[in-house]
């Protein structure tokens, strides 16, 4: 949770792969993230609309910190299955993911988001079982 927090106060990515598609962590709280892309050319697919890839990336990511920001000392997330419908094409402007811990287990959690565009309408909405993996240390620095 501290790195999360430490990240939103520099303004700066969580982790690279954060920062290959330009994803910003803009709040995180215990069971919850919100994070956003500014799309640009580099998320469109051959059609001119964001890849699916980038909703899902951005999707998982907001999961996985959701549920991360639950875990204690070497405690880190994996996440077992992804799934995720697209509601509605983007093309331009912020597209913004927030994550929600549903339900907090021992080894598995169940957490819930929804993509929207820079309006507030619903793009896709995902869902995620995370598992809880201990004594793994710091793998996430690595």
């Amino acid at each position: 949770m501290d790195r999360y927090q430490e990240a939103i106060r520099e303004k700066r990515y969580p982790f690279p792969y954060a920062e290959t598609l330009g994803m910003r962590l803009v709040k995180v709280e215990p069971g919850y993230a919100e994070l956003e892309i500014e799309l640009d050319r580099r998320h469109r697919n051959t059609i001119g609309t964001v890849h699916g890839g980038v909703y899902a990336s951005l999707a998982d990511t907001a999961l996985g910190i959701a549920h991360g920001s639950l875990l204690g000392e070497g405690e880190i997330s994996t996440t077992v299955d992804l799934q995720i419908t697209f509601l509605r094409p983007l093309t331009e402007g912020a597209m913004r993911a927030v994550g929600r811990v549903i339900r907090h287990g021992r080894n598995l959690t169940y957490v819930e988001c929804d993509v929207t565009d820079a309006e507030g309408r619903l793009a896709a909405r995902a869902t995620s079982t995370c598992m809880t993996l201990r004594n793994q240390g710091g793998a996430a620095d690595k």
